[in-house]
């Protein structure tokens, strides 16, 4: 029985494999080198199939998600499409988060960035639910996670990216959610797409992002850890409760000093120009998520960990297309896309 399955999946023309296969090769491509996917394709299926078809496979996902994303593109751009009645009416969401980033990659021709977009929703927490270890990871900063989580990637400069984040963006009716929020380090090219595409939305500069400018400026002040540890955690009390501006003239204050002076002018200037995304006892206080690791893990598992893998160097459309069909599996949305149920003029 095993054998007539097996063959079953994989006869289809000469030098192709089936329809039925195609999506398990990808799988396997996506997770692993297509020369490592193609034993463990022989492994689980008895077969021997070639690195090429592994690529294919991976490739035709990627393919058929591009090409879902360029529809997207078209019909936000067109006026009836966006003021159809039937997506006036469709349900809206109260609270969207978007978060981008950015990760390089080597292609053959020099490294790239690949820049990833990052919708999706947040549910709080509970208690009962906190195990030591994560109370102790969390702290007390937020009892939030993300949910619905949905990528979308691709290697471009910001200008052609900034239609992506656009037309994704009115796919999940981000301009018509009732709240918009977006969660973002402190990134120049971010905030201008963010600020081009939904002026209204509200924006928060990540936490992580934020505070870690502090630690350069702990360490040239002082040798003894305590010390560092000590004025790390009142000026971290400071920015938690939106008291940065004191933060600012306690760094520019140390433009003088002989260790000092570099690590605080850089960190003053970041806080300024972010100072009213850094606004965080408001933030908190309305219960938005105020860290963007959900977007950072999403250009961790798709861009180290897939294309930046040792001896890695893709062709550019390669890498697109593998990061693309990456992005699908990690946003659960893998049947929808190979299957071409996401092909739906917009989300419900």
């Amino acid at each position: 029985m095993w054998h007539l399955v097996t063959a079953s999946l994989v006869l289809g023309q000469p030098g192709e494999v089936s329809q039925g296969l195609k999506p398990l090769l990808a799988l396997l491509g996506i997770q692993t080198s297509f020369d490592e996917a193609a034993k463990l394709a022989k492994a689980f299926l008895l077969v021997e199939i070639s690195d090429n078809s592994i690529r294919k496979a991976v490739q035709w996902v990627g393919k058929k998600q591009d090409t879902l994303e360029e529809k997207w593109k078209r019909l936000s751009d067109w006026h009836h499409y966006m003021n159809d009645p039937a997506r006036q009416e469709a349900h809206a969401p109260r609270r969207l988060y978007g978060s981008i980033d950015g990760v390089m990659v080597p292609t053959q021709s020099e490294w790239r960035e690949l820049k990833t977009v990052c919708w999706y929703e947040v549910s709080p927490i509970s208690e009962r639910q906190w195990s030591t270890r994560y109370k102790k990871r969390l702290g007390e900063l937020e009892a939030l996670k993300a949910t619905n989580i949905r990528y979308h990637c691709d290697i471009q400069e910001a200008e052609a990216f900034s239609t992506l984040l656009w037309a994704t963006g009115c796919h999940y009716l981000a301009d018509r959610a009732q709240e918009l929020v977006f969660v973002c380090d402190g990134a120049k090219w971010i905030w201008r797409l963010v600020e081009e595409n939904f002026p209204e939305a509200i924006q928060i500069l990540d936490w992580y992002h934020a505070v870690e400018y502090l630690t350069p400026v702990a360490h040239a002040l002082f040798h003894d850890q305590d010390k560092q540890t000590e004025w790390l955690t009142i000026m971290k009390e400071h920015i938690w409760f939106s008291r940065t501006q004191l933060v600012i003239d306690g760094c520019l204050a140390l433009v003088d000093h002989a260790n000092a002076a570099e690590p605080a002018a850089k960190a003053a200037s970041y806080f300024q120009n972010n100072l009213t995304r850094m606004d965080y006892a408001n933030f908190r206080e309305q219960g938005y998520l105020i860290g963007s690791g959900t977007v950072e893990s999403g250009c961790k598992q798709i861009g180290t960990m897939r294309l930046k893998r040792s001896g890695a160097q893709w062709l550019e459309d390669g890498a697109r297309w593998v990061a693309k069909a990456r992005a699908v599996w990690l946003s659960g949305q893998w049947d929808a896309v190979v299957n071409d149920y996401a092909s739906l003029p917009f989300a419900i």
